[in-house]
């Protein structure tokens, strides 16, 4: 595998103008600065007006909406302009007045698509409870639909200086190769080196007396490093860097990933994602839990060619 300079040129940053938690915003900010710091790169805020991200009641759009969205740019260039974000360029303000989550974001990936924007860069508020489950989450609608890379940075999101490391949890599949050679070209890219990270399963306990000897589970830990040694010779020849880790402790995946985590320092953790099918289980468990507890930023890549040939078969 040896990558093309992939460098990143032009970066979607979807901001939201009311986000009260100005440290949020100012995170992105600097997960942005890392990204750009090797190779400059424009960085396009976005805005999608619409009253299901506003969390409107349908009978308060006739009369705030059309106001709202004045407020939206005056909040949205005065933050801006605090900022000395090289590359920035104007805020663009789409409006989705349909009020539906699902078309706000498909607003925003097709303004994405047109601008071939190669990577998104958006906040999530971590909402819970009854108000993320009655409005939805953009954000989780946005990693469900998004054939771009988005990156995912969240209230406990911790970063400084430049992205050093890539964590990329693998289960050695065909669709997670495919990934990997998107991690390995974006770390290349900004200088980095990947951390290739697998957990070995461990059934629960329930499945006795089926559960794997301690044999089994030697020959999987054993069978995961060849694989993790194939795939760092391929990512060496490309010049990147590559650690291995096996987790080959009881518990689960999503634990394992986020402890892993917190051993890394200025550092993004790479998680493949699908859609059709599956768009109910994506984020139900190991990728929801890592997008919402990381202590780092999160970039959910979508697998294409896999997908398409499980389509084709």
């Amino acid at each position: 595998m040896t990558p093309a300079p992939d460098k990143i040129h032009r970066i979607l940053w979807a901001v939201d103008p009311f986000c009260r938690n100005k440290y949020l915003q100012r995170r992105a900010v600097k997960v942005i600065r890392s990204l750009i710091d090797k190779h400059p790169a424009l960085i396009e805020p976005v805005y999608v007006h619409s009253p299901q991200v506003l969390a409107l009641p349908l009978e308060a759009v006739p009369f705030f909406l059309p106001n709202s969205f004045a407020i939206a740019e005056k909040k949205l260039n005065d933050f801006l302009n605090t900022l000395q974000l090289p590359g920035l360029m104007t805020p663009i303000f789409l409006s989705e007045p349909t009020g539906t989550m699902r078309n706000a974001v498909e607003k925003l990936l097709d303004h994405a698509r047109a601008t071939q924007s190669e990577v998104i860069v958006v906040s999530s508020s971590l909402k819970k409870g009854i108000d993320r489950m009655m409005m939805g989450s953009f954000v989780e609608t946005l990693l469900l639909h998004s054939d771009i890379p988005t990156i995912v940075v969240s209230p406990k999101t911790q970063i400084e200086g430049t992205i050093s490391q890539v964590l990329f949890p693998t289960d050695f599949s065909d669709a997670s190769k495919e990934i990997y050679e998107k991690v390995v070209r974006f770390a290349w890219s900004i200088g980095a080196r990947v951390v290739l990270f697998h957990k070995v399963m461990f059934p629960t306990s329930y499945l006795f007396p089926y559960y794997p000897s301690e044999e089994v589970i030697r020959e999987n830990t054993e069978n995961a490093r060849n694989l993790a040694e194939t795939w760092t010779l391929d990512a060496g020849g490309a010049g990147v860097e590559v650690e291995v880790c096996i987790d080959d402790e009881a518990g689960e995946v999503s634990d394992g990933i986020l402890k892993q985590a917190k051993k890394m320092h200025s550092g993004v953790i790479a998680m493949a994602s699908q859609s059709g099918p599956v768009l109910s289980s994506i984020l139900g468990s190991v990728t929801r839990n890592v997008v919402r507890n990381a202590s780092c930023p999160v970039w959910a890549i979508h697998v294409t060619k896999h997908v398409a040939r499980r389509k084709a078969a």
